[in-house]
């Protein structure tokens, strides 16, 4: 609904007590009195009692449709008043409709203010839009002819997208209408929709009639008629135009999140700046295959190891045929600071195959701090659905708040292969970590996706209404 000017609004505000003119004459089916509150501009009209529906003209009452029993209760009695956008508007008349198949209806109440002119609202499942005509669009049929709707309708730079077209009957009538209308006329009616505002376009062969419409709560509305008792129905399903719940929460929480993670994200890189990003070992190590844990052998044999070139070399050589496992010892490295990472990455030529190793770190004195196995597994194939690919050939982890001091690290691998695989290792001492940032960002975006998706349903369950396809 557009707002009037403020000389509109302090005009009818000065009038906000004029009682309208009501001009009696009598219905020419059953002779009952018409109450004529549409000042001149009334063509026809229902009659509350029988159902007829008169035409008027300057000399004499004619019928338009034979009576017919009312079987609709007007949920807005006609007379009741109501302020929309500062101005006040009278209920005078109402339509009954359904598209051609008599499968879905609705109702049409008929407002009129002598300053302001007509307005409408109409009703389905308890949901109700504010209807103002719009003269914008040219008069001519033949722009909406029925194989030339567009899809999309720019009205005062927003885009409208079709919603329904169908053929749209009246069955009801009562009260003032400002034309000729019977029961029984029919007229194309196009609905554009931009939730939750609307736009109709209504064809048929001699004109073509457009307007806004606004979604209006049953709350709002029974404000509007704060003189008048309603007693509204509960809204049911959906509607074309109501709001969507999720649309303003879905913005707002995604603001709010991607705030801050823009906040994380400086912080993040301010670390990453900080980190030292030390390489401690880089290496290519000849495999070979263990029968123990790294702990294990380190313990058994730590005290008779002898560090050479980043190779361990047992104190007394394995005989021939012996099961002694053989380990990569690596030199040792200090740790300088108080806290820090250190970052493992293994990379192996696997190709449908696995090397696993298991990765201790040892402190100088011996003692393991911590112990992770580290698998590097890459397969593919083809079958029936292409080629498929699963692993990778390199595969890292953390050894996380690692204490300054001295250590080395103690590797053993085991492999499905023969000859052993070879492999790399790249040892990181405090690295850019980023585990933690994301799983902040993960968290903090799963709201706004909850709110995304909810959002979504109820779009797909809005269109489902629609009768336009794809």
């Amino acid at each position: 609904m557009g707002a009037w000017s403020a000389k509109e609004k302090s005009l009818v505000m000065a009038r906000s007590t004029l009682k309208y003119a009501v001009e009696e004459i009598r219905c020419k089916n059953c002779s009952s009195p018409l109450r004529v509150r549409g000042m001149g501009r009334t063509n026809s009209m229902g009659c509350e009692y029988c159902g007829a529906v008169n035409s008027f003209d300057a000399d004499s009452v004619k019928l338009l449709s034979e009576a017919k029993k009312i079987k609709s209760k007007l949920l807005l009695p006609l007379g009741s008043r109501g302020v929309f956008d500062g101005a006040e508007f009278e209920v005078i008349g109402y339509l009954r409709r359904c598209e051609q198949t008599d499968t879905y209806f609705w109702s049409e109440y008929l407002l009129f203010n002598p300053y302001h002119g007509f307005r409408w609202l109409a009703e389905q499942n308890g949901h109700w839009i504010f209807i103002t005509p719009d003269p914008s669009l040219p008069s001519n049929p033949e722009y909406f002819s029925r194989h030339n709707v567009p899809r999309t309708l720019y009205v005062a730079d927003k885009a409208f997208m079709l919603f329904g077209d169908c053929q749209a009957k009246v069955v009801e009538v009562v009260g003032e209408c400002y034309w000729e209308v019977r029961r029984g006329d029919e007229v194309r009616m196009l609905d554009y929709i931009r939730p939750p505002d609307g736009y109709s376009v209504e064809v048929d062969n001699q004109e073509l009639n457009c307007s806004y419409s606004e979604y209006i709560t049953s709350k709002e509305l029974v404000k509007a008629f704060s003189g008048t008792s309603l007693s509204l129905p509960k809204s049911e399903g959906l509607s074309p135009t109501c709001p969507n719940p999720f649309a303003d929460g879905k913005s707002s929480a995604w603001m709010r999140a991607v705030k801050v993670i823009g906040i994380l994200t400086v912080i993040q890189l301010l670390f990453n700046l900080t980190s030292s990003s030390r390489t401690l070992i880089d290496q290519e190590i000849k495999n070979t295959v263990s029968t123990q844990s790294a702990t294990e052998v380190a313990a058994a044999n730590i005290q008779r190891a002898r560090v050479v070139a980043g190779k361990f070399i047992p104190g007394t050589p394995p005989q021939s045929g012996s099961n002694e496992p053989t380990l990569y010892v690596s030199p040792s490295f200090m740790l300088d600071k108080r806290q820090a990472n250190l970052l493992v990455k293994a990379n192996a030529p696997v190709s449908n195959s696995w090397v696993n190793l298991t990765i201790a770190l040892v402190k100088k004195d011996g003692t393991v701090f911590d112990e992770k196995d580290l698998e590097v597994a890459y397969y593919f194939g083809r079958d029936s659905d292409g080629s498929w690919t699963e692993g990778s050939t390199s595969s890292t982890f953390y050894f996380d708040q690692v204490p300054k001091g001295e250590y080395h690290l103690t590797i053993s691998a085991e492999t499905d292969t023969r000859p052993p695989i070879p492999y790399r290792i790249k040892v990181v001492y405090d690295a850019p970590y980023w585990g933690n940032y994301s799983l902040a960002v993960v968290l903090l975006l799963l709201y706004p996706v909850y709110l995304l998706i909810r959002y979504f349903k109820f779009e797909t369950k809005r269109s489902e209404l629609s009768d336009i396809g794809d």
